[in-house]
């Protein structure tokens, strides 16, 4: 009896070994045809994300949308001169690339919308100006801007022109 059992428990496991190759194949495949469906999901509540979609104005009644700026994730304010600075993304390019959603179809994205935006915001004049950065060659993806002064410079922080095109 000990020796069928044994038998039959080495004929299961060569059956298993013998079908090891195609199971793991088969579920590389899956995650290959469709990465973004099998890993990095997140469950979403949907009734977290639109909770405050009808809440009512709060004390905001002098604000304005800039429209000149996209897809801005950053705004530093430099209160010597009045001026805002934005780091901007490309709305339109996210849908198709953005990796921390799990969004990777750079096909569909134009080489150039890897190239995000930095933009100056004068507060007394309500000017927008999107800034140029010389010398800069290939993606700039902006994630985030900071200002430093340092101590002992007295010159302005950006002197005219900043850009040939303001908004």
């Amino acid at each position: 009896m000990a020796a069928s059992t044994a038998a039959r428990d080495k004929g299961k496991l060569s059956l298993f070994l013998y079908y090891l190759p195609i199971r793991v194949l088969a579920i590389l495949a899956a995650i290959y045809r469709q990465p973004t469906g099998l890993l990095g999901r997140v469950q979403v509540n949907p009734a977290e994300i639109t909770r405050w979609a009808n809440s009512s104005a709060l004390n905001n009644g002098r604000c304005k949308v800039n429209y000149a700026a996209n897809a801005c994730e950053d705004v530093r304010i430099h209160f010597a001169s009045n001026t805002a600075f934005l780091a901007c993304g490309d709305p339109v390019g996210r849908t198709h690339w953005y990796p921390p959603a799990c969004v990777h179809d750079a096909s569909k994205r134009s080489e150039a919308s890897f190239r995000e935006s930095i933009f100056k915001y004068d507060i007394l004049s309500k000017r927008t100006t999107e800034l140029r950065i010389e010398g800069l060659e290939g993606d700039f993806v902006t994630h985030g801007i900071d200002l430093y002064n340092f101590p002992d410079d007295s010159q302005p922080l950006l002197q005219p022109p900043y850009a040939e095109e303001s908004h």
